[in-house]
């Protein structure tokens, strides 16, 4: 008995194959044996095993970048006495070196990628495979360490600006769920991983995310490793990348353009473009959409909260006419500094009364608001494995964290804040307590999505103050 099989596989890709053929050992037991060995066809005499490639035998996986696979069954290929009779078994599995990886295309029609090419500010290239859309973008390169929710990393709006990398190598294999979505579309102006799963696994699933880069008309690069360039960005600090499918670009060219990228004014591409209210029966909460993720309105409503969600440039009079007994500053991406006409703002909310939270973003425009600075850091705080300590209770937290900024504490008045929570890793700033004031901030996620759900009590805490003050 023969069989073969031939499949279309990437251009480059490793392909691997599992095959185990049952047979009888000398002591009469079945078990499972097989022999591979690779085969290049397009040679003269391609019938011989290509040299240096070994005969593998018992069960197993061989991974190869081209030339045919082969698994025989049959006397002289197993160790004596393992199998009985003749018969031979073939399977072979061709890769077609002309062409490229069979992928869905821009136009959502079976077609062929390209190569991409992920060019750093300081001249590092990195070779993959075009993923999402076919278009070039420069950007900042981040890494985010979460091993799983990447799909709420991706519709995260503090990626606006920036080009995500997930450390974690596989990246897809559940697909999407528009329900676990941080905001109506993702954010990041190009996606990086090392693997993406091509076939989600997961009943919840309503496509993949190949499918989700093309809608969103979001181009990224897979295939590449991502090990090396996380390394790169944490010795070297966070650096400007361009994503290009141009394999005729010119390094000298583009490097002084990829140097000149900044993030700019992003909060105001990310805030809602008008006021709305998620209703309740509890406490009415203001929250100043910097770039908010849905789950900080979830959370609040979940606990009985009305929620009346403001634009970023809503006038402070007109949160405080409406009358909140509390206000929430969310989220948000970019160097705190350039937001100036909210930083006036939110210096009014602090002349009054009312109990503030303020999370990430919204931390560092309090902080500014208050004479503090802040600081951009080497490579930032992105992932859902942060521990934070709490410097009241000495108790220690692990949280999910996503900036690229951080307050400086060095100057601190003391009479204005004192620092809540710090760092355990680096013991940069996590949190700040607002001297005579109803008004803490914390620089990490305690809503999470992905993450840790171990700081969701500080939505506790900010229901007290606010009960305390009605």
């Amino acid at each position: 008995m023969k069989k073969k099989v031939i499949c279309l596989l990437p251009n480059g890709y490793f392909c691997a194959i599992i095959l185990a053929i049952w047979g009888v050992d000398s002591m009469g037991k079945r078990r499972a044996f097989y022999s591979l060995f690779l085969r290049d066809s397009n040679k003269p005499g391609g019938n011989a095993c290509v040299p240096g490639v070994r005969t593998i035998h018992r069960e197993g996986m061989l991974a190869f970048p081209g030339g045919e696979l082969y698994a025989r069954r049959g006397k002289g290929n197993f160790p004596s006495g393992a199998c009985r009779g003749n018969e031979r078994v073939s399977v072979s599995l061709r890769i077609h070196r002309a062409g490229c990886a069979p992928h869905t295309n821009t136009s959502g029609k079976a077609g062929w990628t390209m190569k991409a090419f992920l060019i750093l500010e300081d001249g590092t290239v990195f070779t993959g495979q075009s993923i999402g859309a076919d278009r070039e973008v420069i950007s900042e390169i981040v890494f985010n360490t979460s091993m799983t929710g990447y799909l709420e990393v991706l519709t995260d709006p503090s990626y606006a600006g920036q080009a995500v990398v997930m450390t974690y190598p596989l990246i897809g294999n559940y697909g999407i769920c528009t329900k676990d979505m941080e905001s109506e579309r993702p954010w990041p102006d190009a996606y990086i991983v090392r693997e993406l799963s091509r076939i989600p696994s997961n009943f919840r699933s309503e496509g993949t995310i190949q499918d989700f880069l093309l809608k969103y008309n979001i181009p990224g690069i897979s295939g590449i490793d991502t090990r090396a360039l996380t390394k790169i960005l944490r010795e070297k600090g966070t650096m400007n990348g361009m994503l290009t499918t141009n394999e005729k670009f010119c390094l000298e060219e583009v490097l002084p353009q990829i140097a000149a990228y900044r993030t700019g004014k992003v909060v105001e591409k990310v805030t809602c473009a008008e006021k709305y209210v998620l209703e309740g029966d509890g406490p009415k909460v203001a929250l100043l959409d910097l770039g908010a993720k849905r789950n900080i309105a979830r959370s609040l409503n979940a606990r009985g909260c009305q929620v009346t969600v403001y634009p970023a440039l809503t006038k402070a009079e007109e949160i405080i006419a409406d009358a909140p007994d509390g206000i929430m500053l969310s989220n948000g991406p970019g160097d705190p500094k350039e937001c100036v006409s909210i930083i006036e703002e939110i210096r009014k909310l602090y002349q009054t009364d009312i109990p503030i939270f303020a999370i990430c973003l919204g931390h560092q425009l309090m902080a500014l608001a208050n004479g503090a600075d802040t600081y951009k850091m080497k490579y930032g705080h992105r992932g859902g494995n942060h521990p934070v300590k709490d410097l009241k209770t000495g108790r220690v937290y692990i949280s999910s964290q996503n900036h690229g900024y951080v307050v400086d504490t060095k100057n601190l008045d003391a009479s204005v804040a004192v620092p809540a929570f710090t760092n355990v890793n680096d013991g940069t700033n996590e949190g700040l307590a607002y001297t005579g004031k109803n008004i803490f901030t914390v620089q990490f996620h305690p809503e999470a999505c992905p993450g840790p759900q171990d700081s969701g009590y500080l939505f506790d805490r900010f229901m007290k103050m606010m009960e305390v003050d009605r």
